[in-house]
């Protein structure tokens, strides 16, 4: 295992607040005026194959309810197969990214697969289709509207967007991407009979939000996200850092203060739990990904409101039912706390997984990967998370086909 030295951080008490993960987002250009978009670009170049796997940029068309204007979403998706060999029965999973992030987490972060390898293609390897989504108002998504529109985007926005997603995945109507702006591909065509979502943190609340309300996946995976308790360490970054952003009208805001060495000790020790615990991952990674220039942004509406889907995954994961749940979780992380997290919290990660299995009437089990922190997918354990995903899919009766 390696690790970054860095001055000590103090841990911030407990509120009642949300785990996010720092940003592990595309290239960002955080200038601008408030209210602007977010700009991202993938780390690897569209079309080429690292891994032996495929790839194509891909639009989807999504309405923030509220909002008559449709708006585009940008993603990728990955396949070991040539994509015109890709049928109607091979299964998808569709893959969500959290706060301050973007797709580019699944597919080897700022310092490229070469260095972090990818999850995304990891998994396309085995079989499956992978579709990862920059979300509206994230990289390659602008969510291009007056002042107040990032306040408008909040976890309902995105379990409707991630509704019409999915709808789209099944008929076969999103369309590839052409050039740099979506609305001008054609179709893709292919109508797939089997979608699998996963989401990250937030975007795992969300996702696990989404199977409370709708039942057209087979299959839910949660990444490194609770319900059931707020850690020590997003406590103080919330109210030292984002709340005074929310109180001045920002529509997009960091979660994480920049560092007076260029890097946010903030950002390493939320998302690689450093210099609390020694987390197996290639020094350069946390380096880059909690560069000063690196720290992404989020709509504040989504920041704002995620206590609020807390208690809206409570009072509904009953409706969870008939999908499939895997509950993953990172062994060392910071921000979503298990029974080995190094800021001597509790072990929220575990009554997570006690609420399920009391509360969400479905086939629930979990995974904790080992020697992670919250940024899961950067970490040199990541291979192990694919294999227990793909093997609890497979006891699932959702193997590739």
């Amino acid at each position: 295992m390696t690790t970054v030295r860095i001055s000590p951080s103090r841990v911030f008490a407990v509120l009642p607040l949300f785990a996010i993960a720092c940003s592990d987002g595309a290239r960002t250009d955080i200038a601008g005026n408030e209210g602007s978009e977010i700009h991202a670009s993938t780390s690897q170049a569209i079309g080429t194959n690292p891994l032996g796997v495929k790839t194509e940029e891909i639009c989807f068309t999504v309405h923030n309810p509220g909002d008559p204007n449709p708006t585009s979403v940008t993603g990728t998706r990955f396949s070991q197969r040539s994509f015109n060999a890709v049928k109607p029965n091979n299964r998808v999973i569709l893959l969500s990214h959290g706060a301050v992030e973007t797709r580019e987490i699944f597919d080897g972060g700022k310092a490229g697969i070469d260095v972090d390898s990818s999850f995304a293609r990891r998994l396309a390897k085995n079989g499956y289709m992978v579709v990862t989504i920059d979300r509206a108002g994230y990289g390659d998504s602008p969510y291009v509207r007056g002042p107040g529109a990032g306040f408008s985007l909040n976890f309902n926005s995105y379990v409707e967007m991630t509704h019409e997603i999915i709808t789209q995945l099944h008929a076969g109507t999103y369309t590839k991407k052409v050039g740099s702006s979506c609305g001008t591909g054609p179709s893709v065509g292919l109508a797939s009979t089997s979608v699998i979502l996963g989401g990250h943190s937030i975007g795992g609340g969300e996702s696990m939000l989404y199977a409370t309300r709708y039942h057209d996946i087979d299959g839910l995976i949660s990444f490194a996200w609770n319900n059931t308790g707020a850690a020590s360490v997003p406590g103080g970054f919330f109210t030292n850092w984002i709340v005074p952003q929310l109180q001045q009208g920002k529509d997009y805001v960091t979660f994480f203060p920049p560092g007076a060495s260029g890097v946010s000790d903030a950002c390493l020790l939320g998302f690689f739990s450093q210099p609390l615990a020694q987390t197996a991952v290639a020094p350069v990674v946390p380096a880059m990904e909690c560069a000063n220039a690196n720290l992404g942004k989020s709509p504040s509406g989504e920041l704002a409101g995620t206590p609020a889907l807390r208690q809206a995954n409570i009072a509904a994961l009953g409706g969870v039912g008939p999908t499939p749940t895997l509950l993953t979780f990172a062994e060392l992380d910071t921000m979503v706390a298990g029974a080995n997290n190094p800021a001597g919290d509790p072990d929220h990660s575990g009554q997570e997984v006690a609420l399920w299995q009391q509360s969400c009437n479905c086939d629930v089990s979990s995974y904790t990967q080992p020697t992670a922190g919250h940024a899961m997918f950067a970490h040199e354990t990541m291979p192990a998370l694919v294999d227990n995903v793909v093997s609890w899919l497979h006891d699932r009766n959702l193997g590739p086909r």
